[in-house]
Parts: structure tokens; C-alpha cells; sequence
């Protein structure tokens, strides 16, 4: 008569072999996830203080005047824009102004908060930035503002940071 079946040994060597396969997958695929978690955590960080830098470099290069008015909190004029749609470059509008300062989420000013936040003066706050460490406005001259921007992520595994300073120059409206 014939045996059909595994015996045991059989299939406890088929088992062992097969659990230490999919552990080599589980343990690959975690490292993956990981590896993908801190890329984007890094990525979200860099974009959000390359995007806030751009912000305030557009409008600092078109700004009259730059007024700090604290370390964490500038204001940017614009000069007045005539009927034929060009700057006149000898007035400031007062009433175009733009706010950077740090903030909360929902827009207000708090110096701790983890927001950067762009106020234009006819228009809702909108932030910039999120998951700030720290701003720093200074004017380093009569015709340029120095900006610095750090940020950092806290997640289960890790902590990114991201920061940048960067010196615009506002001469060209003056």
C-alpha cells in the first residue's frame, strides 16, 4: 500500500522555511515604510521653508519699505501703483501693506506658534509655513532685510529640520 501525505518532519521543515521567508519580506517592507516616513517627513519640512522663503523674497523684492517690527513680525509697503497699472515709486501705499509674523494656525499673531503667517492688509491671514522652530527678521541696511526660518517635525521615529536664511534686497522701488 502507498503512503500519501507529508510526514511530519516534512512539513515542520516546509513551515520553518517558510516562516523565516516571510519574516525576510515583513522585515524588508517595515524598513521600506520607515525609510519612506523620514523621506517625506524631510521633504514636507524643505518644501515648507522653501515656499515660505519664496513668499517673503516676492514680496520683499517689490516692497518701498520694509518695516520690522519685531524678531518674529515684519511689514512690507508697496510702492503706489499709478492708472496705467506701473509703480510710482516715490509714494508708499499704506493701505497694501503685508504682514509676516509668527502665528497660530487659524492666522493669529502669537510669537511662540508654529506657523508663519502672510497677512495682507485687505485680506484674510494665510499661513505660509507650518511646524516653525524659529523666525528671525533684521534689517541688515537701509535697503535689505535679512530673514531667517528653521522648522522641525516630531513624528513616532524621528525628527526633521529644515531652516534657511536668506538677505533680500528692496533697493530696486527706492
Amino acid at each position: 500500500m502507498k503512503k500519501r501525505g507529508f510526514t511530519l518532519v516534512e512539513a515542520t521543515f516546509v513551515t520553518v522555511i517558510m516562516t523565516m521567508l516571510m519574516m525576510g519580506v515583513v522585515s524588508i517592507l517595515a524598513t521600506s515604510i520607515a525609510s519612506f516616513n523620514t523621506t517625506s517627513n524631510q521633504y514636507y519640512v524643505d518644501v515648507g521653508v522653501s515656499t515660505a522663503m519664496q513668499y517673503l523674497n516676492r514680496d520683499v523684492q517689490e516692497a518701498k519699505e520694509v518695516k520690522v517690527l519685531s524678531e518674529t513680525e515684519i511689514r512690507v509697503f508697496y510702492p503706489v501703483v499709478d492708472e496705467k497699472g506701473a509703480y510710482d515709486r516715490n509714494v508708499v501705499a499704506e493701505n497694501t501693506a503685508v504682514d509676516y509674523y509668527r502665528g497660530d494656525l487659524d492666522g493669529r499673531e502669537n510669537p511662540k506658534g508654529a506657523c508663519l503667517v502672510r497677512k495682507p492688509s485687505l485680506e484674510p491671514p494665510r499661513v505660509v509655513c507650518r511646524d516653525v522652530s524659529s523666525v528671525s527678521f533684521s534689517s541688515s541696511g537701509p535697503a535689505s532685510i535679512e530673514v531667517s526660518i528653521a522648522t522641525e517635525r516630531n513624528t513616532m521615529d524621528s525628527k526633521r529640520k529644515g531652516a534657511m536664511t536668506k538677505r533680500t534686497i528692496y533697493l530696486r522701488n527706492n
